[in-house]
């Protein structure tokens, strides 16, 4: 039995002849244009490739080895050499709701184009806006506009001041605000002084004083007015500037998208996020002496948005 079942070691090795073949080497021939064997599975993943309608997905699962990613990933490639080039996908920060970034739709090959874009505009602006505000055309500008205000205030407080002196009164500031304060002899008049004074002129000294409180009130409500103006006047000072900056630096940007409706339509959106948030791009510790106090937050620059304009990038 073991004589008639034994192998010599020539008969476990198969011998192919060269001479079989009608090709010199295998870079003669043309590649294997289809998968062998696996018929069902390629018309399955070809009749998922064809299905047009929205919400159906091709899942393949095989034993591991058997070549099933290497088939799939072949058959998808030839198919999308059919197709038309898709536009890339962009999910960018929504300034309306920053909890539910958008999707843009970007011409095919630009997606990372334009994200390296808004990168290099966020750097060239942290660099760019704070020496624009250091500069001393700024400044003077800043400085004009601001002693404008203060000059009316000081002229509110001087005409406050020549009311009291009429009425022989004077202004004390206490922890309350501003108090009247009557004076005799060119004194502020003391508590025991008043309380010596006959009871009718204590009375008529009373009633100047209730009655100047209100003209002191008054001032401070138009001197608050005015401050509030000078706020406001030093905001848009610093809008104008950065929109200023920000179009020099964003016009090319927006003349490589001007048929892209939609990139546009962002690209506002970021401009006028920039403008309305520019102290994000200022730093806390630039020195007071340089520029107003006001134009910084106390906090570090946090480009809340502007980092997160493209949160990822989906070339298809």
């Amino acid at each position: 039995m073991k004589d008639t079942y034994e192998l010599d070691p020539c008969d476990l090795r198969y011998m192919c002849e060269p001479d079989v073949f009608e090709f010199e080497s295998t870079a003669d021939i043309e590649p294997l244009d289809e998968v062998i064997g696996q018929a069902r599975a390629v018309q399955a993943i070809d009749f998922g490739l064809n299905m047009k309608s929205p919400g159906y997905n091709i899942f393949v699962t095989g034993i591991e080895g058997t070549g099933k990613s290497t088939i799939t990933n072949d058959i998808t490639r030839k198919h999308a050499e059919t197709m038309p080039t898709p536009d890339d996908w962009c999910m960018v920060n929504n300034f309306q709701d920053p909890y539910r970034p958008k999707p843009l739709s970007v011409p095919s090959g630009k997606g990372v184009i334009i994200s390296r874009q808004m990168d290099r505009l966020v750097q060239t602006l942290k660099n760019k806006l704070p020496k624009t505000f250091e500069d001393s055309a700024f400044q003077e500008k800043m400085n004009s506009a601001q002693e404008t205000f203060a000059k009316q205030e000081v002229d509110q407080f001087k005409k406050l001041e020549q009311k009291a002196h009429e009425r022989k009164l004077s202004i004390a500031k206490t922890n309350v605000g501003l108090q009247a304060i009557p004076v005799r002899d060119g004194k502020p008049l003391t508590q025991e002084d008043f309380q010596k004074l006959p009871k009718e002129t204590q009375q008529q000294i009373e009633t100047a004083v209730q009655e100047f409180q209100k003209e002191i009130d008054a001032t401070i409500r138009d001197v608050n007015k005015i401050r509030q103006e000078r706020g406001k006047s030093a905001e848009k000072l610093m809008a104008e500037t950065t929109l200023s900056v920000v179009e020099e630096q964003m016009d090319f940007i927006m003349d490589a998208y001007e048929d892209c409706a939609e990139i546009k339509a962002y690209l506002q959106e970021v401009r006028e996020d920039i403008v309305e948030n520019v102290r994000d791009f200022l730093p806390s510790s630039q020195p007071a002496e340089k520029a107003p106090a006001f134009l910084f937050q106390p906090e570090t620059p946090r480009f809340r948005n502007t980092r997160s304009m493209f949160w990822s990038i989906a070339g298809a």
